[in-house]
């Protein structure tokens, strides 16, 4: 039994890590073997970075001519691969798309030629790209959606629909029961460049907050060092954490109180997982979120976090739980229990390679069906 992954190039796309990487090591103790290909070059991703960060980058004419060339000298590399994939398939088993979009006529010619071909996707890539996203859907053998909008959008397309969230490593999220508090309490907030923008919607919450007197500080992990829309609050102490790696992401929620997941109410947004969410509760912390997308099938209100949706149920929520210990303590700990019998990484392991091999029995029986 053997497994071609397809992904996006990481550690720039964090999606590969979270739902093919870490499997890795499980897949090898069920048995199965794999390889990795990446669709995407790496120094076109590194190049898009340092764009990013340049005088280039920020201005709209030159972000948009050099965006366009960058990614344009990086289609042959893109097309190689898909040779290499279209010329490989036979010796695999099952072909793994991990969010990565073929044409529609390759996909429906790799599917001729083998016929248990996965799609994976833990983000709305039908908002930008329908015509790729419907074709991966349609001719997958089975599609792997990572949140409930994203099933509803492929089962319409293909009945093998399965619903697979992504999943969080809950053992490398240990919580210290004599662990103090920060003083002052301290808000945090993990991304990327991309979802700065996001937390505009705590602006006009957290500077009340500040005018009212409730005494916080905010922790940002993933800006590399671009505009924060929080730093236009005055007296707002901000530390900055401006990049991190998969493994540093435990130790930067210890470094937190309160976590919290702004989102705008998007076509895009609604497809997401979740991810800081599952991130903050793994870490024992109570989480303030906004009721967009996967936030509803994970949050009982006021039993394992908080669903703000205006200016002033930012501002009371938060407000709440900086003022009461018992209740982020208590608010972390039903989270936590969340995340563990729900999205922990055994967990999901299993159901994933039970959908993969179903009338196969893997070679690790006691991991299989470990409970």
């Amino acid at each position: 039994m053997n497994i071609l992954f397809v992904g996006n190039c990481t550690p720039y796309f964090s999606s590969g890590i979270v739902r093919a990487k870490r499997f890795f090591p499980s897949l090898s103790e069920a048995g199965v073997s794999y390889d990795w290909m990446e669709i995407n070059a790496a120094a076109v991703q590194r190049w898009l970075e340092r764009l990013d960060r340049s005088v280039f980058g920020k201005q709209k004419i030159t972000d948009l001519i050099f965006r366009s060339l960058i990614h344009g000298l990086g289609l042959p590399y893109y097309w190689v691969q898909v040779l290499r994939i279209l010329r490989r398939q036979s010796r695999y088993d099952v072909i793994f798309f991990q969010s990565v979009l073929l044409p529609p006529r390759a996909m429906r010619y790799l599917a001729k030629q083998n016929s248990k071909i996965i799609f994976d996707y833990d983000d709305a890539l039908y908002v930008k790209h329908e015509s790729k996203t419907r074709g991966m859907i349609q001719y997958a053998w089975k599609v792997f959606a990572g949140s409930h909008a994203l099933y509803d959008f492929a089962k319409a397309i293909n009945p093998s629909t399965i619903l697979l969230p992504s999943s969080i490593p809950i053992e490398k999220y240990s919580v210290e029961d004599n662990q103090e508090p920060h003083f002052p309490i301290r808000i945090g907030w993990i991304g990327s460049p991309s979802t700065l923008n996001q937390l505009e919607i705590v602006v006009d919450p957290l500077k009340n907050m500040l005018a009212s007197g409730i005494d916080f500080e905010l922790l940002i992990a993933g800006s590399k060092n671009q505009p924060i829309p929080l730093s236009k609050i005055e007296k707002l102490h901000i530390l900055e954490i401006p990049e991190y790696s998969d493994d540093d992401i435990p130790e930067i929620v210890k470094k937190m109180d309160i976590g919290i997941m702004p989102l705008f109410d998007t076509p895009a947004e609604r497809g997401k997982c979740a991810m800081k969410m599952l991130i903050y509760m793994a870490g024992e912390l109570p989480v303030v979120a906004s009721p967009v997308g996967e936030s509803f099938y994970i949050v009982r209100e006021g039993q394992n976090g908080f669903l703000a949706e205006t200016a002033a149920e930012w501002e009371a929520k938060l407000s709440r739980l900086i003022g009461d210990a018992d209740l982020r303590k208590k608010i972390g700990k039903a989270g936590k229990q969340t995340v563990t019998e729900r999205y922990s990484q055994d967990i999901i392991f299993r159901k994933m390679i039970s959908e993969i091999f179903p009338d196969e029995s893997i070679k690790n029986e006691p991991y299989a069906n470990r409970t």
